[in-house]
């Protein structure tokens, strides 16, 4: 037998396991033909190399590079920390991301568990020790030029808008926008001339809002109506043939757009495109909204009441969320969709409040309901067909149970029996004092 003394046993090469990372920051034609040369460009590179695993090219389209909420990168880091990436590959650090804090941050956190990203343009692999002082001094340059190109994009913006152009933006519901240009769209306009019409009327913002979605009335995006889009819809001074410029501003390169209250100056253009609605029209619908909202404030303040369920109990049928509802007889909580839609969307039952509390004491063993215990003990309460509730606990188990609809009787107060019982003996003096004649 030989025995032969080896100082280091032979390794195995591992295949690596690499991905790449491609954006475009708008979704016009050039991008995202960019775009595509980038992944095709990754594909062709890594597609026959036996020592690499090609995970795939991630691709955040139409997405700043400044901005955190990039669903692909996020989805790739997270395969990276998870163990499922070992290389990400990329063009530039400016494709990777313009913010410094960012790059610095997500390059340190894949340093601390040996995953690289390589730089393709700079020649640069993060898991260089090199390569740190050069990371920094590039990712400030990248930074200051995206500063740069922001401040040079806003004067131009706020130049086109001394000038009377609109800036941004896109149709709007009765109109059609053609070359930063309203022009009246004949099969919408009508909508928006009825939507004021009806809150002249004496009809509100849910109102409203339930009944074109039940009429089926289609929005402007293909979604659903809801109050707030009326409401945005009524305050709109675009519809008198007016146009305002810089309703909305940004502070800086990182901020997002905030409604403009006097911190920029705004421009209006008067008789700028067709009108939908005369000034007049306008005008009342603003007069009446101030005045609803005047009668709201100068009402007896309320308490706010935090209603325990209206976070935690979920229909089964629509996947909105119950809320609380007060009724002539009783108080209950009610699917969100039925109450603003009708049963023609969800037809989901609503549940008494007085059969809902005893039952879920019994359920959770508890002698008191109140919304820190309910939160603490509830992850969710499903609500299903056939009067049935699940109830979901913080540690994952789940409990049926099944309620009874109450009668109507069940509820009344010693007050209304008492108003009952007088009503009754009324109606039987009348049939007595008809008998006698």
């Amino acid at each position: 037998m030989k025995l032969t003394r080896l100082e280091k046993l032979p390794e195995l090469a591992t295949p690596k396991r690499v991905c790449a990372y491609a954006r475009v920051s708008t979704i016009k034609e050039e991008a995202l033909s960019s775009l595509a040369n980038q992944i095709a460009h990754y594909k062709a590179k890594f597609a026959n190399d036996p020592n690499i695993i090609f995970v795939g090219v991630f691709s955040d389209n139409g997405i700043s590079g400044v901005k955190n909420n990039r669903p692909e990168f996020k989805k790739m880091i997270e395969m990276a920390k998870n163990g499922q990436i070992d290389i990400i590959y990329t063009k530039t650090i400016s494709r990777f991301s313009r913010n410094l804090i960012t790059t610095l941050k997500i390059i340190k956190e894949l340093k601390a568990i040996d995953v690289a990203v390589y730089f393709e343009e700079q020649n640069m692999n993060t898991l260089d020790a090199k390569s740190e002082l050069t990371l920094h001094l590039l990712s400030i340059f990248a930074e200051n030029e995206l500063k740069s190109m922001s401040g040079n994009m806003r004067w131009r913006i706020s130049k086109d808008f001394e000038e009377g152009k609109l800036w941004g933006g896109g149709d709007l519901l009765g109109y059609k926008m053609i070359n930063r240009h309203y022009y009246l769209d004949p099969e919408t306009a009508p909508i928006v001339k009825r939507i004021f019409d009806m809150y002249l009327s004496g009809m509100g913002d849910y109102l409203i809002a339930k009944t074109l979605q039940l009429e089926g009335v289609p929005t402007l995006k293909g979604g659903e109506w809801g109050h707030a889009t009326i409401q945005q819809l009524l305050m709109n001074r675009n519809y008198t043939g007016d146009l305002i410029l810089q309703r909305t501003y940004t502070k800086d390169y990182k901020s997002h757009s905030k409604l403009n209250r006097g911190q920029q100056d705004s421009f209006l253009i008067e008789n700028d495109h067709e009108p939908i609605i005369d000034k007049e029209t306008f005008l009342n619908a603003q007069i009446l909204r101030m005045q609803k909202a005047k009668k709201y404030h100068n009402e007896k303040p309320r308490a706010k009441i935090i209603h325990e369920f209206s976070d935690l109990m979920v229909c089964d049928k629509c996947g909105h969320f119950y809320r609380y509802k007060k009724g002539p007889y009783q108080n209950h909580y009610i699917c969100h969709t039925f109450s603003n839609f009708g049963k023609e969307k969800c037809d989901a039952k609503q549940i008494p409040e007085r059969v809902l509390i005893p039952l879920t004491k019994e359920v959770l063993g508890l002698e008191e309901i109140t919304n820190d215990i309910l939160k603490k003990k509830l992850q969710r309460i499903v609500v299903k067909d056939n009067n049935e509730l699940i109830y979901i606990l913080k540690n994952g188990k789940e409990i049926k149970a099944h309620w009874d609809d109450p009668k109507r009787s069940d509820s009344w107060t010693d007050e209304m029996k008492e108003q009952v019982r007088q009503r009754s003996l009324k109606l039987a003096k009348e049939r007595r004092k008809l008998c006698q004649q």
